[in-house]
């Protein structure tokens, strides 16, 4: 059974859409000063944006002349963390019971899922896009208890809403029962 009701968000991550889609624009045109030719230049940068993430991609845009140093790592960290929260509203679709979705406002500012309070403390999931490894994580009653799955950013939306309902069913969530 899926989540047929809307996730909803209490506090919404910055829409990074439009900014991302503008500074590729920026960074094409860069690039497309310096001598590239701007079709290739396009056909490159969707290729680096696909294959690398992180610091490797503030470093490629770099090496092949479409960004300065600290544009490129603004550019990596703004195509992380829309990436990751994307991810994140998929795996929310798949999940059993109604959750939300929350920013990390003291943190990465990435989208969380908000599965269940118990009283003061709540039970969270989500995935870091700062982290090199970028692994799915629960938190049960306010970090009281923490999992780390071995689940990737580019799993499966459906394994990775399998792996969170168990561990919030053997956590007691509320909302998540067996």
């Amino acid at each position: 059974m899926t989540n047929t009701a809307a996730p909803t968000a209490r506090h919404i991550s910055p829409a990074m859409t439009a900014d991302l889609a503008t500074m590729r624009a920026k960074m094409t045109e860069r690039r497309a000063r310096r001598g590239a030719n701007p079709a290739e230049s396009v056909a490159l940068l969707s290729e680096l944006v696909e294959r690398h993430r992180g610091d490797n991609l503030a470093y490629a845009l770099v090496y092949e002349g479409f960004a300065t140093e600290a544009q490129a790592e603004r550019f990596a960290h703004a195509h992380d963390l829309a990436r990751a929260d994307e991810r994140v509203r998929l795996v929310a679709a798949q999940l059993p019971a109604f959750v939300a979705l929350e920013a990390d406002m003291g943190g990465t500012f990435a989208l969380q899922l908000h599965l269940g309070s118990r009283g003061e403390a709540d039970d969270t999931a989500g995935i870091d896009p700062d982290d090199p490894a970028a692994t799915w994580w629960f938190d049960a009653n306010g970090g009281e208890l923490s999992t780390i799955s071995p689940l990737g950013l580019d799993a499966s939306p459906a394994l990775v809403a399998e792996w969170i309902t168990a561990q919030a069913t053997a956590a007691g969530t509320p909302g998540f029962h067996a």
